[in-house]
This record gives structure tokens, sequence and C-alpha cells, in this order.
């Protein structure tokens, strides 16, 4: 806060932009920086009263003196009018709101007379009581002012009078009655700075502070005010130049401002000191050197900051040390480069008027145009809080070319690839890929400024235009039209380019591990973690049981996961990465963007990047995701599971196996995932051996455990709160079915890697963590794995095999399409029992091998399959298989028409 004028208390906001030079030149930085600080006094004053504020009454006073004598001397004539006339009337007429003792001091101010003359504003119509009143305060026998109303020095008081006299002098305004007055006053002025210069020279160290002795007339508190002694004199020629005493002035002068103190500079004599030598000597060398030195300080003091808070005196004498060093040619550049800001001005405003022109009629062009969209394609969603979309659109609009002809574009040929997210996150993401190297920005989509407006949590990917995720390449390859040479080509090609862009981010700058315990921290923890969240009551209680006691997956029995972690944990050194390195850390087949020929691969997200891991992370989550996510029943593609062929009980048949059980097909349901497992494997194992990294399998089915705990622990609805069950889902189920998977296969995986990190007796690991159905155990052994994979056989794609929740002795066949129920498989080994739809009445059955259902088949059969059949326990029975199988087709043909 400050005082004003008025003593009304007022916010003040300092000037607080630093000063920046853009030339080298050292004629034209100085011009600049004049020309910052007169913006800078410009900007200090109060725009009200029009004058530069101090804390009090006198500071005001003061300021105003020293910011009017420096405008006075730069002389730009009109330019600085404005802040000149003002403070001129200002200072004339001295408006303070003071008791009338005080504001007779105020008005008897000797800088007020003295700038008021050097300005040409003395008016002495106006001032003569005042300044008469002032006058009287000289001594007429020793010349000096005595008893002035302010606490200044009397011989500054006496100096400042003096000048005062001059410039009225000048004007022809000067009192004949004070011209014997002001010979006496420079007589004693001449002796006292010729004390001044004996003492000076005769002094070890004459830049240091003068000793401390009484404030009297004829002595000079410091150098600056002897330097201002030099100047009148000489002006008023008392000190002609060239003589013996003037040059011995110079020189003590000279070496007072060459000898000073570096914290002098916080103080105004060196300033005075330098303004006085040059205003007399403005063309001498080692002046000149010194005052350059002192401007240049300045100028490194305003471009850090630390000067624009300073007392405003400071700024108007560095403004009039400018001036007294480059004199008129400070002057002339002032004025060209306020003439060159002055044409940028109009060229900016003529160049924003064009631009908002411009800016009108593109959106009138715009409302010119209408978009034809076709439903957005979501190409994935990311744990980023982002998803990716492929738009096709097309244009129709009221403009034409050049021969009047209407143009547009069809539906569907044009197309943009965007990410939607929240705006700071879509910015952070742009940050941080502009902040990678250009070798690991090609691995990424190209990130793009965001737009403007509405659209704002839209970012252009326009480089993935023509590219399509790795989930629907695999899901393409599994079409029935593609011959098995040319899946397996293609799996090669696409493993090729996904290994390319995994391995141009895991091969960068890796570096060794230098910390023993990585394996917990990248994964014992993070996986304890999850099924920690997994088992809260609000999340998955299901689990709970699974958690302490063995498990029964597609009839292999296998310990809890804690189990396997104790084991895991006593291998810490064999687990352990050798090195470390960047990962993508969402790598799924939806975060893998392919081109058309699929020689380039590219990743989707940048916000997951992490550092410091181990690259087998995304390959794990990679090879989770596209043989078991991808199988899941959570999208339309061929070779998914349904929920209805996941089968989880907790009562087992036998009384010697695990009380819980899990049932589902081996995963995963499709030979171009099988196929681009073995070959990304293939260019995973060169890379370990190129990176001297000889665990990499091993690792590679922990990195899977992990992906599949993890994926089971994302179905919670946050991370950010204690873990809770999604709620708004439409089929809970579905998610328990998930997590349970999940779990039963990272069991699986962890089963091998324990049995084959035993040193008693190690196991190899399988070639690939999801074979498929080419590692599914038989369903049953004898006559019922005969009579099931027949069944199979002959149905083909006309059926669809599910095993029955809650029983799984039960195997039912389905009609595709329709998804109707036609058929039941009861696994009596001895003697299994079909139940077929309808009655046997409605079959053509010549060897009469069917019979009604009775009341001992109510528990295993619907109503709807009335019909039952023995089946012999001789499976290869060729004629009976031929005759089951005629009857199974007509329960099929039976449930397709509704029967």
């Amino acid at each position: 806060m400050r005082e004003t004028a008025r003593g009304n208390i007022i916010l003040y906001m300092p000037f607080t932009t630093p000063f920046s030079a853009s030339s080298a030149n050292e004629t034209q930085r100085n011009t600049e920086l004049a020309l910052y600080l007169v913006r800078l006094l410009e900007q200090q004053r109060d725009p009200h009263e029009r004058i530069w504020p101090g804390t009090r009454a006198l500071h005001t006073l003061i300021y105003a003196g020293q910011v009017l004598e420096a405008l006075y001397e730069l002389n730009l004539k009109g330019l600085t009018n404005h802040l000149v006339d003002p403070a001129a009337n200002w200072l004339l007429a001295l408006p303070l709101d003071l008791p009338a003792d005080d504001l007779r001091a105020y008005r008897l101010f000797p800088t007020r007379f003295k700038v008021l003359a050097q300005i040409g504003k003395f008016d002495p119509a106006r001032l003569k009581a005042d300044f008469d009143a002032f006058c009287s305060l000289c001594d007429p026998v020793t010349g000096w002012v005595h008893d002035a109303p302010f606490d200044l020095h009397p011989t500054l008081v006496t100096m400042i009078w003096l000048d005062t006299l001059a410039h009225l002098d000048s004007a022809g305004l000067m009192p004949a009655e004070q011209k014997e007055n002001r010979e006496r006053a420079l007589s004693a002025l001449n002796t006292a700075f010729d004390a001044w210069v004996a003492q000076a020279a005769s002094a070890p160290d004459p830049g240091a502070p003068p000793a401390e002795e009484p404030r009297r007339a004829g002595t000079f508190a410091n150098f600056g005010d002897a330097s201002y002694a030099f100047e009148l004199l000489s002006r008023c020629g008392q000190l002609p130049p060239g003589t013996p005493r003037a040059d011995e002035a110079r020189q003590v002068l000279l070496a007072c401002l060459r000898d000073r103190q570096p914290a002098s500079m916080r103080r105004t004599e060196p300033l005075y000191g330098a303004i006085h030598l040059l205003a007399r000597h403005p063309h001498q060398s080692d002046i000149r050197a010194i005052s350059q030195t002192i401007l240049n300080d300045i100028a490194e003091r305003y471009a850090s900051g630390d000067a624009q808070h300073e007392p405003l005196s400071f700024h108007a004498l560095r403004l009039r040390l400018l001036l007294a060093y480059h004199g008129e040619a400070l002057r002339t550049g002032l004025l060209e480069k306020l003439w060159q800001d002055g044409l940028e001005a109009v060229e900016a405003a003529q160049r924003q008027q064009q631009e908002e022109m411009e800016a009108e009629f593109v959106d009138l062009i715009r409302q010119s145009i209408r978009v034809q969209l076709s439903p957005p394609q979501r190409i994935t969603g990311t744990r980023a809080r982002g998803e990716v979309y492929r738009v096709r659109f097309g244009l129709t609009t009221e403009s034409t070319d050049e021969r009047g002809a209407p143009l547009s574009t069809p539906r569907d040929t044009l197309r943009l690839i965007v990410k939607k997210g929240p705006p700071h996150v879509l910015l952070r993401a742009i940050e941080r890929y502009h902040g990678l190297p250009e070798a690991l920005q090609a691995l990424f989509a190209r990130h793009t400024d965001l737009p403007q407006g509405p659209a704002s949590g839209y970012l252009i990917m326009q480089d993935l235009a023509e590219m399509l995720p790795l989930s629907e390449v695999l899901d393409q390859l599994d079409r029935p039209v593609i011959l098995p040479e040319e899946r397996a080509r293609t799996a090669g090609e696409v493993a090729e380019a996904v290994s390319g862009v995994m391995q141009g981010l895991h091969g960068y700058e890796r570096r060794a591990s230098m910390v023993a315990h990585q394996l917990d921290v990248i994964y014992l923890s993070p996986m304890a973690a999850a099924l920690e969240r997994l088992a809260q009551p609000l999340a998955f209680p299901e689990l709970e049981q699974w958690l302490h006691e063995p498990l029964l997956v597609n009839g292999e029995t296998f310990q809890p996961l804690s189990h396997y972690l104790g084991l895991l944990r006593q291998q810490s050194p064999r687990l352990n990465p050798p090195s470390l390195s960047l990962i993508h850390g969402d790598c799924h087949s939806r975060n893998l963007m392919l081109s058309r020929d699929f020689s380039e691969a590219r990743f989707v997200d940048i916000e997951t990047l992490a550092s410091a891991q181990d690259y087998l992370v995304d390959y794990g989550l990679l090879l989770e995701d596209s043989a078991l996510y991808q199988s899941l029943p959570y999208g339309s593609e061929r070779g998914r599971v349904t929920w209805d062929e996941v089968a989880a009980g907790d009562q087992a048949a036998d009384p010697a196996a695990p009380a819980h059980w899990i049932n589902y097909p081996a995963f995963p349901h499709s030979e171009a995932v099988v196929a681009f497992q073995q070959e990304l494997l293939q260019r995973l194992r060169a890379f370990a051996e190129g990176v001297d990294d000889a665990g990499w399998q091993p690792r590679l089915w922990l990195a899977i455990s992990r992906g599949l705990l993890l994926l089971a622990s994302r179905q919670l609805s946050s991370h950010t709160v204690p873990p809770q069950r999604r709620t708004t889902g439409p089929h809970l189920v579905n998610d328990t079915r998930l997590v349970q998977v999940a779990y039963a296969e990272a069991l699986r995986l962890l089963c091998e890697l324990t049995a084959h990190l035993d040193e008693r007796q190690p196991m190899p690991l399988p070639d690939l963590p999801f074979p498929g159905e080419a590692r599914a155990a038989a369903p049953a052994p004898g006559p019922l794995a005969a009579l099931l994979d027949a069944l199979g056989d002959g149905l083909g794609e006309a059926a669809e095999r599910r095993p029955v929740a809650e029983q799984p002795q039960l195997t039912d066949f389905i009609t595709r399409p329709g998804q109707r129920l036609f058929a039941r498989v009861n696994a009596v080994d001895s003697a299994p029992v079909i139940y077929l739809a309808g009655q046997p009445g409605d079959y053509l059955d010549p060897q009469r091998l069917l019979e009604r259902s009775g009341a001992d088949d109510a528990a295993l059969a619907p109503p709807t399959l009335g019909a039952r059949l023995a089946a012999r326990p001789a499976a290869a029975d060729t004629e009976f298989m031929a005759q089951l199988m005629d009857l199974v087709r007509q329960a099929r043909e039976l449930a397709g028409h509704g029967g």
C-alpha cells in the first residue's frame, strides 16, 4: 500500500515485467532500457492524481521533482507532455491536505523551485512569496542557507538554491536583490569544494564512505554532493575547464567513482557522480568507460527483476545517466523506436482486423457446410480416461467450383481418428508427447494441439486414420475364407510389426537393475494387492474361499495364490529382472495400431508410459489380452466363448477332490491368436538374448499372471476409493465369471512356473502360455469322450456346445443360429444318457432307440427335452453312431422350428 498526496491509502501494483533487450548494439540496447524506464515511470504514476506518490508527502514531493527533471532533460516534446504538465501544475499548486505550519515547510522545499525554474514553469506571481521566504534563509555574511525547514544538509540546500538562481538568471527572472547573496554563496561553495578535493586527494581510499561528522555548511555528505558542486561551479564559470584546479577535481571525483564499493549501487551517489562528470566531460574516455560499466550493471538488475521495486528516485536518475552518456543519440533513438513501435502497433491492429474478418468468413462458410456423419466406430477405451474413435463422414455445401457446379463429398469418404477425454488429461498427454525424444515420438500416434472451443475434449490423431487395432486384425485373420498358409504368413507379419514397436520402446536407454527387490515391486506386491481388493465385502466375496483352499480348474487341482507367491519369493534371485527400461504400461490389443500392409505399428496411449520397469510387463498384458480377454463374450466377433460355457461351484462330485471348482473352455478360441503368440515369442526370445536376459520366459509367465489379476481388479468401480463392485453394468454375473476365470488362469500359469523353478525336479515351461484346445484335457475318459467328440464333429457349425452351470456332468447342444436347446448329454461314463427335444413320437426312429423321459430325469433335463436315449458303451459301433447322429440332427431341426 502507499499514501497519496492527499493522505489516502490505496493499493499499489508494482511494475514487474523484466527488462529484455532485443539488440546487441550498445546504443540500441541502452535506448531500449531508456524506453523501458519511461514506461516504468508512466506505469507507476497515480492515474487520478497524475503524480508519483510516495509513502509520505515528502517522498511525493521529491519524486515529482526528480521525475520531472529526467523527463524534461529527455525532451521528447509532445510524447511526454501528458506526464510533465500535470506534475508541473501539481508542483506549482502543491495541493497537500496538511496543517498550515506543515504546509509552509513543503512550500519552501528547495527542489520545488529548482525544477520549476529548470523546466520553464516558474511563475513569479504564484511563487514570489514562497521563494522570497526561502531566499531570506541565506546568511548575508557566509552565503550559506541555514535553518531550512527540512532535514537536508545545508551545503546541498545551498547548491539547490544556487542552481535555481542560475536557471532563473538564464530566463531573466532572477531577483536583483539576490545577486550579492549568490556571489557570496558561490565563493563559499568554491572554498568548501577546494577543501573537499584536498582532503579526498590525500585520503588512502577516496571511495570509502565519509567519516561521521556534524552536518554543517561547507562540508559534503558524500562524493555525489561534491560532484554536484563540481558541475554547478563549472556551469557558473567558477571552475573553468582545462585549468589545473578543474583537472585535479575531475581526477578526484573519477577516482571516487572508480573505487566505489559494490553495495554503493544501491545508493544514489554513483549515479549523481557519473551524471555530473558526463555533463562537463561527455567525451572523456575514462568517464565513459566507468559510466558504461554502471549502465551494464543497471541493465542486468532490471533484466533479473531486482531493480523494479526500488524507489522512483533510482529510475529517474538512471534515465538521466543514460541521457548524459548518449546525449542527442539517445533522444533520436527513442523517437525512432517509438515511431517503429507505433508502426508495428498499427500493423498489428490491421492484422487483427484482417484475422477477425477472416474468422467471420470462416464461420459463415462453416454454417454453409452440412456434415453427413456415420455412427462413430469406437476403436478402444483406455485406462487413462480416454476413448479412441474412427469417424467417417461426408460433406455437402452451398458453395460451387469455378464452373458453378456444386461441391460435395459423399458419405463415408472422409475420416478422422480422434481421442475423446477430459481436456486436462489430453493436454498432459500432448505435453508428454512433445517432451519425448524423436526416436520415441515415432512409436506413438502423433499428438497435435487441442482445438479451441467446444471440441477441446477431442484430440485429432490423423496419422492413425488408415490403421487398424491389433484386436481387429487378429479377428479378421480368423475368418473362414483365410487359408491356413495365409493366416500363418500374416501372423508373422503382424508379430514383426508389433515386436518392432515394442522393442523400439524397450530397447531405448536400458539400464542395469540396482535394486534387489524388483520382483516384489513389479510383480508380487501388485498381484497381492489386486487380490486383497477383489476379496473385499463390497467387491467379489465369491473369491474368499478360493484364496485359502485348493481350486479344481477344468479337472486339475491348484493351490491357493498365496502358496505360489510364497514359492516365488524364495526364487527372487532367479526372477529379478537384470535390467530395466521404459514400458507402455497399458499394452493391450486395442492400444496397438497396425498399418493396412502390417509394415508399421504404433502405440495409442502415452499417459501410461513408465520408466524403470521390466519390459515383460508389456508382453504379459498383450498376451493375456489377446488370448483371454478378447475371447470373452464382450463383443460379437467369432471365436468368443459364452458365459454359459463357464461353470463354477462349491460342491464337487468326488469327495476327495477340492470343494471349489470351475470349468471353462481353453483359451484362446482363435487359430490366429495362437499363431500370433508363436511368432511374437520367437521375436521376444531374440530380443531377450540380445539384452542378455536368460530368465525371460519364467518372468513372462509371471507377467501374464500379473496382468490377469490386474484385469480382475479393474472390474471394480475405482482405485481411489474402497473397492466396490460396479452397480451400473448390465451383467454383474459376467464380471464375477471374468474375475473367476482370470484368477483360475493365473493359478494355472503360476503352477507351471513354480514347477519349472523347482530345483529338485524342474519341469519345462510349455511352448505357449495360451495354446488353446491343444492343451485342453479330454472332458471325460472312455465312451463319453468319443460320444461328445462325435456329436461335435457331426453337427459342425450348426450347433454350439456348452457346459451346464453348477452341473459339470452335463453338456448342452444349442442351435446356431437361434440359440435353442435341442440336446443334453449326462456324463455317466458306463452308460451316457442323451436327452433330445420333443417326444419320441416326433422322430423317425426305426430302431426304436428313444423312450419318454421319466420322473427320475426331471432333475437332469427340462420338460422341452422329453425324449431319452441311453447310449451304448461301445462307442466304436459305427452303425449305432450313425443312427444316433440321425436322431440328434432331427432334434436340432425340431428345435429350430420351435418344436
